[in-house]
């Protein structure tokens, strides 16, 4: 038996010395396709014209929307954050075992902390120009 690091970072997974492993590999092609056609939809929201959008946001609450181009690019950018992950999602689904390192919390958490940064790099800039 070979030690080796399973689905998520610390969280130790044997395998056997022929490679096969105990993850079960058409459950999670299925479950990274599902997340990942849902997440790849809001790719939309980055070309939708911000009228139809003020339309979709109408049917989820009373409330409209707030004014201002800060609220349409943090909503695009929300958007292409999210479609862009989806992506990620369905190229994995691809070939999950193959992939593998890739599904660890590491590599999320490094995608999680270059958004973040750029985000806050980004708000900063607005800010300033105020």
């Amino acid at each position: 038996m070979i030690r080796g690091w399973g689905l998520f970072v610390g969280v130790p997974q044997i395998r056997s010395a022929n490679g096969v492993t105990p993850l079960n590999p058409k459950a999670l092609k299925v479950a990274l396709a599902i997340c990942g056609i849902a997440c790849a939809i809001a790719l939309g929201g980055v070309f939708l014209p911000w009228s139809a959008v003020e339309k979709l946001a109408g049917l989820f609450g009373p409330a409209p929307l707030p004014e201002g181009p800060v609220v349409e690019y943090w909503f695009r950018l929300a958007c292409a954050a999210l479609g862009l992950s989806g992506v990620f999602f369905l190229l994995l689904a691809r070939d999950p075992l193959r992939y593998e390192p890739l599904l660890g919390l590491f590599f999320v958490g490094l995608v999680c902390l270059v958004m973040g940064t750029l985000i806050f790099v980004l708000w900063r800039r607005t800010v300033q120009k105020r």
